[in-house]
């Protein structure tokens, strides 16, 4: 698959627009601000590879939704077990929590990561006028 520099900076607009949306909505449960950025992106072809774009990171955590419809693919988010235990508390106001990946800071970064994940699918659905279904 070959995509240009300029098709790259337009999809990874479209995700800052949907953080965007993810952040505003996190402001409002958590009263607090919260500035979401859209680090990287790779767009893959071939979802069984992602493994190997992965190796970079020894330890992580990814919340995946699936799209249908117009479109078709996934949206994931990834994120270092150190940065979601860093989120999970700041989330909660728990500092006291240990650093061990856990049943709560599962459950806290997959409603995180479905919110900003719905709100990028939702985002280009919307712009593009397409019909998804996500999952």
């Amino acid at each position: 698959m070959n995509i240009n520099e300029e098709t790259i900076d337009t999809i990874k607009e479209l995700i800052n627009i949907g953080c965007g949306s993810g952040a505003g909505i996190l402001n409002q449960m958590v009263k607090s601000h919260i500035t979401l950025h859209v680090p990287s992106i790779r767009i893959i072809a071939d979802r069984n590879i992602l493994d190997t774009y992965l190796k970079e990171y020894q330890k992580y955590q990814c919340v995946n939704v699936n799209i249908a419809g117009d479109l078709h693919g996934a949206i994931s988010m990834l994120l270092t077990e150190s940065t979601l235990v860093v989120l999970v508390k700041r989330l909660t106001g728990e500092d006291a929590l240990d650093d061990a990946i856990d049943g709560l800071k599962i459950e806290v970064i997959q409603e995180i990561g479905n919110i900003i994940l719905n709100s990028i699918s939702g985002t280009i659905s919307n712009l593009f006028r397409l019909k998804i279904n996500v999952s």
